[in-house]
């Protein structure tokens, strides 16, 4: 078989030589190495958009980032845009993640935080994300290679309208909406809960994967804590005990089973509910869990 080799005319050598020092002197200038990560590429609306920085500090200098004007002024930023080019909208001008950060030199630290806290990101859509640094002392700033995202809605399967407890016997009760929702992640369906009401999403949690003709579990007892059981694997089911409050959604209690003649199944009592049959099972020892999301 004849293989064909590429022939580059003496200007077309020159401008790729040019280009490479270019490149190359660019690149031996870069006093800091920022990269960008997200945990998922596929987000539910309004569940938390988690991003990693990495930050390498190459200047031979430590670096004391402040958000005042003056000689450590120094700021991390992000610039969020639509595929339409919109940009996404910050709801706190004051947003910088990197103040009072101390980069020594040398050093690499890694930052962590949901930027839809601090973005409005919760229109469906494809969001490509950049990080910029930037520092008094530095003669540039230096921006991350740009991730992209998208963010959809979920299909609700299960639904319950509940009151959130108050703290006293003469405050009004807040009425809350708990959904269970399938969401599809890029490669599979994914169950996942959220409560919320008519002026706040109080918090969206990834459950599980779906199970072709399993049958999805989801209550509330007499204390407004959510109840949900599903089938994880052919013979692995989770169940989980979730509490509201006004900061979100917290787990209070996990438990995983396998199925017998009898189950497991959620029920109801007077009062409270309750997993009848299954053989409990016991995390890394008889089974392994998968976190929700992840392929």
């Amino acid at each position: 078989m004849k293989t064909s080799r590429l022939y580059y005319s003496p200007p077309t050598r020159l401008l790729c030589l040019l280009t490479i020092l270019i490149l190359g002197s660019w690149s031996a200038r870069a006093q800091i190495n920022i990269s960008l990560k997200s945990s998922f590429r596929h987000y539910l609306r309004y569940e938390p958009i988690d991003l990693e920085i990495q930050l390498r500090n190459y200047s031979g200098n430590t670096l004391v980032f402040s958000g005042k004007d003056g000689p450590s002024r120094g700021y991390l930023r992000f610039i969020i845009a639509t595929q339409d080019g919109h940009e996404a909208r910050c709801t706190n001008r004051n947003f910088n993640p990197v103040e009072d950060l101390i980069l020594g030199a040398g050093e690499t630290k890694r930052l962590q935080l949901s930027i839809n806290t601090f973005f409005d990101l919760q229109k469906e859509g494809t969001y490509n994300i950049t990080a910029q640094l930037g520092h008094a002392r530095l003669p540039n700033d230096y921006r991350s290679q740009p991730i992209t995202i998208d963010v959809r809605e979920g299909l609700p399967v299960i639904t319950r309208n509940i009151g959130l407890p108050a703290c006293s016997s003469g405050q009004d009760i807040k009425a809350i909406r708990v959904t269970l929702l399938l969401f599809h992640d890029g490669n599979r369906e994914l169950y996942c809960l959220r409560a919320e009401d008519d002026e706040a999403v109080y918090g969206t949690v990834r459950l599980g994967q779906k199970i072709t003709g399993a049958k999805p579990f989801m209550d509330a007892d007499a204390a407004s804590d959510i109840h949900v059981l599903i089938q994880l694997q052919s013979r692995l089911f989770v169940y989980a005990v979730y509490s509201l409050c006004d900061t979100g959604i917290r787990l209070r209690e996990r438990q995983y089973f396998k199925p017998d003649a009898y189950g497991p199944r959620l029920t109801r009592a007077p009062g409270y509910l309750k997993v009848v049959g299954g053989i409990p099972a016991k995390e890394g020892v008889d089974v392994q869990i998968q976190p929700p999301g992840k392929p």
